[in-house]
């Protein structure tokens, strides 16, 4: 199956088997333009697909309460059905506790150590 890819200035994306996949840089700080730009370059390489999406945050350093908020929005909702957050350090593993905990996303979202286990995971959502 042929991968798609689409990468920009915060974030890298590729759909894979179905799967949107987004991949931060390393070392970024999340602000609410940061976000919106994000969103926006998401939903024009969806091209009008709903897909499952893994979001690698492993690479971010912080993310401020707008941006977070803005991401339960229905902007950021559309062509996305489920969300597998993947993290890796203290920092990456807060950032996505706060977001489910607080923030409470409407989509089914959980976090994961694992890409592949989150993949896995994600497979339940995709269209059949």
């Amino acid at each position: 199956m042929k991968t798609e890819v689409y990468e920009t200035r915060h974030v890298n994306y590729r759909i894979e088997d179905g799967i949107l996949i987004g991949v931060f840089v390393p070392g970024i700080y999340i602000t609410f333009d940061i976000v919106s730009e994000m969103v926006e370059q998401r939903i024009k390489f969806c091209n009008g697909r709903t897909l499952p999406a893994l979001i690698d945050i492993r690479g971010i350093v912080s993310i401020d309460t707008p941006s977070r908020k803005y991401l339960t929005g229905e902007r950021a909702k559309v062509n996305m059905v489920a969300g597998a957050i993947v993290v890796g350090s203290l920092v990456s593993r807060m950032a996505g506790n706060i977001f489910i905990a607080v923030d409470k996303p409407s989509l089914p979202t959980k976090l994961f150590n694992d890409p592949d286990k989150a993949i896995k995971w994600l497979a339940q959502f995709k269209k059949k």
